[in-house]
């Protein structure tokens, strides 16, 4: 890694011997270059001011929220900064962009406004690959614009390949639609998020990402209008491989009709869990780590199955497989269960 200082003294020799650099010799400069000390180099030169916006990675992380109310505005005016040369001269072609990557400490109205008009352009331009955003509160992003509605914050990116949403709300807007969303993606990240507790808003939103095959959450909760279901579901997914579900705080758990899927994690602290898994005749690793699980149903469940089950308090198991006598591989820890151990030995 390059020190600022070393960088920027490199820099200013190289300015007093050849004051005017290609763009090419300045954008392969500043790419070895975390965004925030490409930034830096603005100071250097005119030639240099602006240049990091053509990076192909572009990371801005605002850190924690900071007392000076100048630093705040300082990070505000570089996000103005990056919109105007994204938006400006529209018929101009923008370098491509591989990856966005968004840390805001603080939300204020100018920097929402910023960030849609932001990914409005992406989605026009389709040429960003990985998008990573964290907002301080629960901003809504509505996944596509609806007409009679107030300005949304807009995802409908078909270059899209990955996806990770830290501590944003998403609007239930998906299941009013059945038409291709993100065509792309591949990996979708969910942290520290509300859902929707219903039993379309998950696997609604799956179903119209037609190529995604690794499916994260960490730390989510439910948001409920009535009542409370505390349960989440994903389902007929022809594409999912790899579905990882940590720390969040829904007890109950559906995973049905996932032709491919192969790996299943649970790792939960919630005060009683239930998992329901069927329809997993590609499944290949189960890893269930919850002191507090009680229910467990695996069906339909092709043989050669690698499980690993820390569940010590489990109190029903029921499974149905091709070949039980193969399905349960690895190790178990279940106090009392309805089936024989014998059909659970290899």
């Amino acid at each position: 890694m390059i020190d600022d200082c070393d960088a920027q003294n490199s820099m200013a020799v190289v300015m007093r011997i050849r004051p005017h650099l290609p763009d090419d010799i300045i954008r392969q400069i500043l790419s070895h270059l975390p965004t925030k000390s490409a930034i830096r180099m603005s100071i250097l030169s005119k030639q240099f001011e602006g240049a990091w916006c053509s990076l192909p990675v572009i990371d801005l992380d605002e850190g924690k929220p900071q007392a000076n109310l100048d630093r705040g505005i300082h990070f505000t005016n570089i996000l103005k900064r990056y919109l105007k040369f994204r938006t400006e001269n529209k018929d101009r072609l923008h370098p491509p962009l591989d990856k966005f990557r968004l840390r805001m400490a603080v939300m204020y109205p100018d920097r929402e406004d910023i960030l849609e008009k932001l990914l409005t352009s992406f989605a026009q331009e389709r040429s960003v690959k990985e998008l990573d955003l964290s907002c301080p509160t629960f901003t809504n992003i509505a996944l596509e614009k609806r007409p009679q509605s107030s300005p949304q914050i807009l995802v409908n990116i078909n270059s899209l390949t990955s996806l990770s949403l830290e501590s944003v709300g998403i609007e239930n807007d998906v299941t009013r639609s059945g038409d291709i969303l993100l065509p792309s993606l591949k990996n979708m990240s969910l942290k520290s998020m509300h859902l929707q507790s219903s039993f379309k808003f998950l696997s609604h939103l799956i179903s119209r990402c037609p190529a995604i095959e690794y499916l994260t959450l960490t730390s989510c909760t439910e948001f409920f209008w009535f009542g409370r279901s505390e349960s989440i579901t994903v389902a007929r997914s022809r594409t999912l491989k790899h579905l990882e579900i940590r720390d969040c705080s829904f007890s109950i758990f559906h995973v049905s009709d996932c032709e491919v899927l192969e790996s299943v994690t649970l790792v939960s602290k919630s005060p009683r869990v239930m998992l329901a898994l069927y329809g997993g005749r590609n499944l290949k690793y189960i890893n269930i780590c919850s002191e507090k699980a009680t229910d467990i149903h695996i069906d339909r469940c092709k043989d050669s199955v690698e499980a690993t089950m820390d569940t010590p308090n489990l109190q029903l198991f029921r499974f149905n497989g091709f070949d039980a006598m193969k399905c349960m591989n690895g190790r178990h820890l279940l106090s009392n269960f309805v089936i024989s151990t014998e059909m659970l030995a290899s």
